[in-house]
């Protein structure tokens, strides 16, 4: 192969190598996977401190009952003293009315307590069921997108080290000097070899004289653009 075709299936490899290098950055979804982590932990935040809170809750449901359950009691007792009989003197059944009075009302207090504790309880267990829901999705998704990445990664990472050969194996074919210019023009202008096409250089999208677009189309040698000094390529039509 001619060293004017080798500069040309060496650009046309390095452009695809770059693509993959670009790519292989996109694909690289640290930010996404950060964020992910950030939401899973705030539900993880939310769905401790709803359990906490279902908990704490209980707990007061259970205090709360056996304080009515003693209080229960100290009514009955009070309520059997004051309907034995028993007592006669009028200050002490008043006050013993009065305590029965303060006990009935702590009673219904602490079981409207209750009520609304367990109103509370029902909604934080379906909250919870919700949040756990959302939780396991979101687990779920982040170890699919990882996995997902990951594997894209690996692939675009081996066409890139595949890349990479085959521009080792043509930089061999290549003599020294084309080389050495062909790697100056990639490293100043991003392109090295570009094609002409109709009678313009795609590099810069001058017009390429007529004098160089002959050569072009009958020689194989390395040919300059004037303007961008870019090595033009010239398609030569299959007979």
């Amino acid at each position: 192969m001619v060293q004017l075709e080798l500069l040309w299936q060496l650009q046309k490899h390095y452009l695809e190598l770059n693509r993959l290098e670009r790519k292989l950055k996109d694909l690289n979804k640290r930010d996404e996977i950060e964020e992910f982590k950030v939401k899973i932990h705030q539900y993880e935040y939310d769905l401790e401190n709803k359990k906490t809170r279902l908990e704490v809750n209980n707990m007061k449901i259970n205090r709360y009952n056996s304080k009515v359950n003693q209080l229960k009691y100290e009514f009955k007792e009070i309520e059997n003293k004051l309907y034995s009989g028993k007592i006669k003197d009028i200050k002490q059944l008043t006050y013993m009315e009065s305590e029965s009075k303060k006990i009935k009302e702590e009673i219904e207090k602490l079981e409207t307590e209750i009520i609304l504790l367990m109103e509370e309880i029902d909604k934080l267990r379906n909250e919870i069921i919700e949040v756990e829901k959302t939780y396991d999705e979101l687990k779920k998704n982040l170890e699919q997108i990882i996995i997902d990445n990951d594997s894209l990664m690996q692939k675009v990472e081996l066409d890139i080290k595949k890349e990479k050969e085959i521009i080792d194996r043509i930089s061999a074919d290549i003599d020294e000097v084309s080389l050495k210019k062909f790697n100056k023009l990639l490293k100043n202008k991003g392109r090295a070899v570009v094609e002409v096409e109709g009678d313009k250089c795609t590099g810069c999208y001058m017009v390429v004289p007529l004098s160089i677009l002959s050569k072009l189309k009958y020689s194989d040698s390395i040919t300059y653009c004037d303007n961008c000094g870019r090595i033009l390529y010239y398609k030569k039509q299959e007979e």
